[in-house]
């Protein structure tokens, strides 16, 4: 397809890691600093997630946004609210383990795996309060106020995407309302964040927001596609939304085309027929592979490629302007 060969430079993550290098250490050094009041073995059921890998987009997107805005040197508020926001997404994974019976997680066991759903849940609840603790603490009302909604939002999500597992069939606006509460959300805040603590004005904030909710999108998005077109050595392991019975991107217009194979995936899931299961989603991923389905979701991520690229030319000149194409272009390349 002609816009995953457009974003071929893996490398493009590397230059914005480089750009906030000295950032970043400041955020890792936090992350292990603001649990150190905690018992050494707390640390460590915090610390089996949180330090076991990840790429930071969502702290490297508050340290980014702040730069795109102003001239000033990224300041120590600026690193507390990337590391929050590091947080609570690891937070939301602490959760999300529990309730989906996760068994791994960045190539390692989970915690809820390791030290029991009781302490996963405390693990996530613990983090969440710290959160807000620590964000009352750098006296930015609007930052804060924002992550009261965010979280709101997360947990919204997760009802939304329950009930989705209850429906018969979902659509494109059941698909659309929950990427944007359990992904784009959190994107949006990084964003805002940034020109909050820069003092921006309602309207740069505003572009902020749309550019963090498009940039969620195309994160979610293509994460979606990768469980079916992707490798295991991207570390996401394949076909997990397809076993758990979720319905993102790939199926939806996979089912839009052949209303067959949705009956009979949902005849193996009810009962629970994993050979069944493990012989259709051979014939599931070749179909989303073939070049009528690659066209039409690389279309709709196209909509928001385009959408970045216009808020990006209405904010004020920034040498910072190329890291958001950079980012773009590492979220894509993961596809080719």
């Amino acid at each position: 397809m002609s816009i995953v060969n457009s974003y071929k430079s893996i490398d493009s993550f590397l230059k914005i890691e480089k750009a906030f290098k000295p950032e970043l250490e400041k955020i890792e050094n936090y992350l292990i600093n603001v649990i150190k009041d905690q018992p050494v073995w707390f640390q460590e059921v915090i610390n089996h997630l949180v330090q076991a890998g990840g790429k930071r987009v969502r702290p490297l997107l508050v340290c980014l946004s702040y730069s795109l805005v102003t001239s000033e040197k990224i300041s120590p508020s600026v690193i507390t609210m990337a590391g929050l926001a590091e947080f609570v997404h690891n937070a939301t994974l602490f959760h999300d383990d529990v309730i989906d019976d996760g068994q791994e997680r960045r190539g390692k066991p989970t915690v809820n795996k390791v030290y029991g759903n009781h302490t996963a849940v405390l693990g996530g609840d613990f983090i969440l309060g710290k959160v807000f603790f620590e964000l009352n603490k750098i006296n930015n009302h609007d930052a804060l106020s924002e992550m009261i909604d965010t979280v709101a939002k997360l947990i919204d999500g997760e009802i939304h995407q329950m009930d989705m597992n209850k429906k018969e069939r979902v659509n494109f606006e059941d698909y659309e309302k929950l990427i944007y509460l359990k992904t784009s959300s959190l994107f949006e805040w990084s964003m805002v964040a940034g020109g909050y603590a820069a003092k921006q004005d309602k309207e740069i904030i505003q572009k902020l927001r749309e550019m963090g909710n498009h940039i969620g999108r195309i994160f979610q998005i293509v994460d979606d596609i990768l469980d079916y077109t992707g490798s295991n050595i991207l570390g996401k392991k394949r076909l997990q939304d397809f076993y758990q019975g979720k319905i993102t991107l790939p199926l939806l217009f996979l089912f839009a085309k052949d209303e067959s194979l949705f009956h009979q995936w949902k005849k193996y899931l009810s009962t629970n027929d994993q050979k069944g299961l493990e012989v259709i989603s051979n014939t599931f991923t070749k179909r989303i592979k073939k070049d009528d389905i690659q066209k039409e979701m690389l279309e709709y991520l196209q909509k928001d490629i385009d959408s970045i690229k216009r808020i990006l030319k209405e904010l004020p000149n920034s040498k910072y302007k190329v890291y958001i194409d950079d980012l773009i272009n590492f979220l894509v390349s993961r596809m080719s």
